[in-house]
């Protein structure tokens, strides 16, 4: 099924039932293969590694851990070395190798209960410097991780009494081997971002919802764009160029209606980052363009370019592929993997 406009169309390849219950998912980097975690339904983790060929999609491996898996990143992987790191329901950050998933690399007790939200930058491709992890959790803390060691090294604690869940976390702003930020979205729609390198908050605004996702235009440029997927199904364009001069910086942000539902996903097209996509609660795929002046943090409009239906329910988590422009893959929430694709001579035009 698919919405064609004047502008873009999509085909679904090909997809996979599910035995469990998927929360996210991610391309193996520079491989056909993808990543899913989640829960089955007795309440034990799932790890299940997909490969996807000529006569469709099948499983490579499946692991069945205690607790229940709520995220993943590739992001601190090197391509040789196959590596993700994971958050769970108990608060737990593992590091896990694609070939041999059946025990952690790493693990440590990151939060006290749930890990909403997970990135990783330092790996190839992602970002310079060295690979690190930034997690967000439902007792309100955003930690950061060097993989060579259990304890976390920077710990951002919630306001005192206070009870929001962190959601979304990312990565931003990696232009060099000391240059890094990090932006922590929250419950009550706060989004804040924390330089390492200054160890201060250079940003922060309240966008009146709760932030289900966030992400940078590019985590290896200066900070541009921001996109916050928010509860009412709403994508969030913010300028936060001038994050490193102001606190708080009065900004126009641009507010653009994109699902019936909750947005939970927003992810930028590798290479094609004037285009942005997210996945929401209503089940659809939506791709804005965004149409600018010489000046790219001058955006004149953004341009919705495609809607295309995944799934009669809520799909939770999307990736592109870094290998291949314009395939991607998601997961909803009636148990099923889907890999589509965007011909990349549309996102030329």
């Amino acid at each position: 099924r698919s919405f064609c406009s004047r502008h873009m169309s999509v085909s679904q390849c090909c997809q996979q039932t599910l035995t469990f219950h998927a929360y996210d998912i991610k391309w193996l980097p520079q491989s056909c293969r993808v990543v899913t975690v989640g829960m089955y339904a007795r309440g034990t983790g799932a790890i299940q590694i997909s490969e996807i060929d000529d006569e469709g999609m099948k499983t490579i491996d499946q692991v069945e851990k205690k607790a229940p898996f709520k995220c993943l990143t590739f992001g601190t992987s090197k391509h040789a070395m196959r590596q993700f790191a994971s958050g769970d329901f108990e608060g737990n950050v593992c590091v896990w190798n694609v070939e041999q998933p059946h025990h952690p690399l790493f693990s440590c007790k990151g939060h006290s209960s749930l890990i909403n939200a997970i990135d990783g930058c330092g790996g190839t491709g992602i970002g310079e410097g060295s690979p690190e992890l930034v997690t967000g959790g439902r007792d309100g803390f955003v930690k950061v991780w060097d993989v060579r060691q259990k304890d976390a090294v920077l710990e951002l604690s919630p306001p005192e009494s206070s009870t929001l869940d962190c959601w979304a976390v990312a990565f931003g702003n990696s232009t060099s081997s000391s240059e890094r930020m990090v932006c922590a979205g929250f419950s009550n729609g706060d989004i804040r971002i924390f330089d390492l390198r200054k160890n201060d908050f250079v940003w922060q605004t309240n966008i009146q919802q709760g932030v289900c996702s966030l992400e940078f235009q590019d985590v290896g440029s200066p900070v541009q764009r921001l996109v916050a997927g928010t509860v009412d199904g709403r994508c969030h364009v913010l300028n936060v160029a001038s994050a490193t001069s102001k606190k708080v910086f009065d900004f126009p942000m641009i507010s653009l209606q994109g699902h019936q539902s909750t947005t939970w996903s927003t992810r930028h097209i590798p290479t094609k980052n004037r285009f942005f996509s997210s996945v929401g609660g209503d089940g659809a795929l939506t791709i804005w363009k965004c149409e600018t002046t010489k000046q790219l943090l001058e955006p004149v409009q953004f341009q919705k370019v495609l809607t295309h239906q995944l799934s009669d329910r809520p799909v939770v988590s999307m990736d592109w592929c870094s290998a291949k422009v314009g395939l991607g893959a998601s997961c909803s929430l009636d148990q099923t993997i889907r890999i589509f694709y965007v011909d990349p001579k549309q996102l030329n035009k």
